[in-house]
């Protein structure tokens, strides 16, 4: 349980998540999480890779924005100066929905294509319970190339200032390194109403293939196996266990449990 104040999961160095233009052009990447918002969402942040910098300068974020739609966001040099403007980043956002209040739901959102790309984000997606969103983007500079730079947390977006915190609950967050589709996430979430939680993602079911399962390259699932003050990654190397930062051992809850 995050209280929006300034509690988050720390999760250090993560130069295995810090994937490049080039990357995201081939392959693309998937962060999935689910979500429960305790408050009307305003800029909670669920993943920031390779902090954003004094005001959102560096890295990939994936957050829900002021009026709690899901929106993402890659980061990067205008012509080699990093920058908080539009023409420093990428930014896609669902255009209609909105988190509700005191529900589950989970979301991906998928980087298919660099922030220097000729295509303008215009590929990447948010899926929600498993279903397309349709969305707008925002940022069209060709000169845009992606920087990290510092560390990754979960629940609290990398500024240095004036920093947004999650409040409510973040639950079984993961990065594949790959595109995953909707119809293998419907899949993997029992393929209608209700999902079904605890998601084992090591193992392929249907159309969440064997690849989407090898892909797997982080995943905090929130408390199965987790002991204060840290919660394990239970990605296939373990490499970034996330450090409990103004938190207690109380945070770590079993309910409300996962369903939409």
């Amino acid at each position: 349980a995050m209280g929006g104040v300034d509690d988050y999961l720390a999760l250090g160095a993560t130069p295995n998540l810090q994937f490049s233009d080039a990357h995201l052009d081939s392959s693309g990447i998937t962060v999935t999480a689910w979500v429960y918002i305790t408050s009307s969402p305003s800029n909670e942040p669920i993943l920031q890779i390779g902090r954003s910098g004094t005001n959102h300068y560096y890295g990939l974020l994936c957050k829900l924005n002021a009026s709690g739609k899901p929106q993402m966001h890659g980061f990067g040099l205008n012509g080699g100066t990093a920058g908080a403007g539009v023409n420093n980043r990428r930014t896609r956002v669902t255009s209609s929905y909105v988190v509700p209040n005191a529900t589950w739901v989970h979301i991906a959102w998928v980087f298919d294509g660099g922030v220097a790309s000729t295509t303008n984000a215009a590929n990447w997606k948010i899926i929600v319970n498993g279903v397309d969103q349709t969305t707008s983007n925002s940022g069209t500079n060709v000169n845009l190339t992606l920087n990290y730079s510092g560390d990754s947390f979960i629940g609290q977006d990398g500024r240095t200032s004036a920093q947004y915190y999650g409040a409510g609950f973040i639950g079984d967050v993961t990065v594949h390194n790959m595109v995953l589709s909707a119809s293998a996430i419907a899949e993997k979430l029992g393929g209608g109403s209700p999902l079904v939680d605890g998601l084992d993602w090591l193992q392929p079911a249907g159309t969440y293939t064997v690849a989407m399962a090898q892909s797997l390259v982080g995943w905090w699932r929130m408390g199965d196996n987790s002991v204060y003050p840290t919660i394990n990654d239970d990605g296939p190397k373990n490499e970034y266990p996330a450090a409990m930062t103004n938190m207690v051992a109380g945070d770590i809850v079993t309910t409300p449990l996962w369903s939409p």
